[in-house]
């Protein structure tokens, strides 16, 4: 191995350069961008937020710089519940157009990162007394197919309570009238991050991590 300063060559036994010496390359060639061009657009944070905005922006034609203090995704961008929502729980309140919303950008993320996103069949018991019946669940499942926009193999299945105590033996079987089974879409956060942060990189994006913002700069107050 030969090292001087930030560059250093690494080779594998085979005789070939190891990724590490593109790797300091380029951590080297994003401190001299961020050193010494201007930019449109600086973003501090490298989760999902900052990344799909890098992105966004770099698609339109901006000169986009981002900076991570931590690991990319390292906050709360690797701490979620794994889904990508469709927006059921919003038809609840009768929000109508965020679950339709919320449906098409499900199934960009899907289209666009099918290797880190990937349907999930979900179990909505039906028990006496609960706060929805066998009825209602059914027809807001349907509307909720239909404004997500639900591929036809992924849409919603009415279960009978043996089919509902098959899916899952250890369901409360006091009361139980049967099941709503409906699609979500489970993702790997922190990889979905990532994903997106090297699409940004390839639309030109200058983002480097372990870098940490501390304060502004201010000229002319501004």
């Amino acid at each position: 191995m030969f090292v001087h300063g930030l560059f250093f060559i690494a080779y594998n036994r085979s005789g070939g350069m190891t990724d590490e010496f593109f790797v300091a390359c380029k951590e080297a060639k994003y401190k001299e961008k961020l050193k010494n061009d201007h930019f449109d657009i600086t973003i501090i944070g490298g989760g999902i937020t900052g990344a799909g905005i890098a992105l966004d922006a770099a698609n339109r034609g901006m000169k986009v710089a981002l900076v991570e203090m931590q690991d990319y995704a390292a906050g709360t961008s690797s701490r979620s519940t794994k889904l990508v929502h469709g927006g059921l729980r919003y038809l609840k309140q009768y929000e109508v157009k965020m679950v339709a919303e919320v449906g098409k950008e499900r199934e960009i993320v899907y289209e666009n990162a099918p290797h880190v996103t990937t349907p999930e069949w979900m179990l909505l018991p039906i028990h006496k007394g609960g706060t929805f019946g066998r009825f209602s669940t059914s027809i807001g499942l349907r509307v909720y197919d239909y404004l997500a926009g639900v591929k036809k193999l992924e849409r919603r299945k009415m279960l009978s309570s043996s089919e509902t105590l098959e899916k899952e033996p250890l369901v409360k079987r006091e009361g139980l009238k049967g099941g709503g089974y409906y699609v979500e879409y489970r993702t790997d956060d922190a990889r979905l991050t990532i994903e997106t942060m090297k699409k940004a990189v390839e639309h030109g994006a200058a983002a480097l991590n372990y870098v940490k913002a501390e304060h502004f700069i201010y000229e002319d107050k501004r």
